[in-house]
This record gives structure tokens, C-alpha cells and sequence, in this order.
């Protein structure tokens, strides 16, 4: 299913005009020609919209637009957006409407194979003697249902064990909120 997000373009700090034979062609800064978009799966159509969030100031081709990051696995979704030179450089205050289908393309095996081990431990437990499974024993196993993590300040109840928590850690991306 399609749908349009919208994203603002942040401050870029310092940029450099970029002319040929005198024609102002864009900024050197590579910020003026990236959009972060998060988990874009594949996309079929942008729109660059002034500051005043009304004006559209460009509709710019497909092939005027790279995803990034240009190798990717199968499961892997585009992360930026690179518009090229021919495009209107992106300044601080507008906004960039991507039209595509949002999210991962596929799910990563090992991702598949955690939810199964997940699973797997939840319902490996002996409703009769359900104190022993969520005792002290089994949490030395790396099993067990809610686990209790000591570190820093207070205590962190997980939900998930912790084999299955550390494979979801692995594909979280600090750049993307």
C-alpha cells in the first residue's frame, strides 16, 4: 500500500555554493542533497516543498533520485534519499513528501529464527510448577520468562528472552527516530 510521508530538512551547518562557468549549480554539502526517510521499502514519487509548506517547488524524475545505501540485502529498506546536482538543493525549513511503500522489504532470517526461539520459551513452560521455569535455574540457562536486567540505575523487566533481545537490538538504527 502507498502512502506519502513529508520530512523536514534540518540544519545543514556549513555549505559551499558549487558553480560551473559561472551558473550557480547547488551546494557542495552533501546535506543539501540527502533526505533521511527511514524504512522506505521502494518509492514512486518526491516532492520538494518551499518553506511556506504550500508551495511545491519541484517534482523531480525517478532517475534524479538514488536510495540509499546503494548495495542492500533483501530485507534491507532505504534509508536516504540522494537527489542529484539537477535538482533544487535542499535548504533548512522545507519540506520533502516521499510517496512509496513504507517499511522492512522482507524480514531478516535471523530475525524469523529469534521470534521462533521467542516462542519457542513461552511455550516450553510447565503450567504446574510454573515457579520452577521462572526461577533462579532457569534464568542461568539464558530461558526463563521475565528476566530481571541489573545495570546502571534500576532494574529493566524484559518482556523477550534475552537471546531474542539482543538479535532486535542488532537492527536498530540510531540515525532514524
Amino acid at each position: 500500500m502507498s502512502k506519502t510521508r513529508t520530512f523536514v530538512v534540518e540544519p545543514m551547518g556549513r555549505r559551499q555554493p558549487w558553480y560551473i562557468d559561472g551558473q550557480y549549480m547547488g551546494d557542495m554539502n552533501r546535506n543539501a542533497r540527502t533526505i533521511r526517510v527511514g524504512d522506505l521499502a521502494a518509492f514512486t514519487a518526491v516532492s520538494i516543498i518551499d518553506d511556506d509548506w504550500t508551495t511545491v517547488l519541484e517534482t523531480p524524475a525517478l532517475g534524479l533520485i538514488t536510495g540509499h545505501p546503494l548495495v542492500r540485502q533483501a530485507w534491507e529498506p532505504i534509508r536516504e534519499l540522494e537527489l542529484q546536482s539537477s535538482v533544487t538543493s535542499l535548504g533548512y525549513g522545507m519540506r520533502v513528501s516521499v510517496t512509496g511503500t513504507w517499511g522492512f522489504p522482507a524480514v531478516p532470517g535471523d530475525v524469523r529464527q529469534a521470534v521462533l526461539d521467542a516462542v519457542a520459551a513461552v511455550m516450553d513452560r510447565d503450567v504446574e510448577h510454573y515457579r520452577a521455569d521462572l526461577g533462579f535455574s532457569q534464568m542461568q540457562q539464558g530461558q526463563g520468562g521475565t528476566v530481571v536486567m541489573m545495570s546502571g540505575g534500576g532494574q529493566r523487566m524484559l518482556s523477550m528472552p534475552p537471546g531474542t533481545l539482543a538479535v532486535a537490538w542488532r537492527y536498530r538504527d540510531q540515525n532514524v527516530g
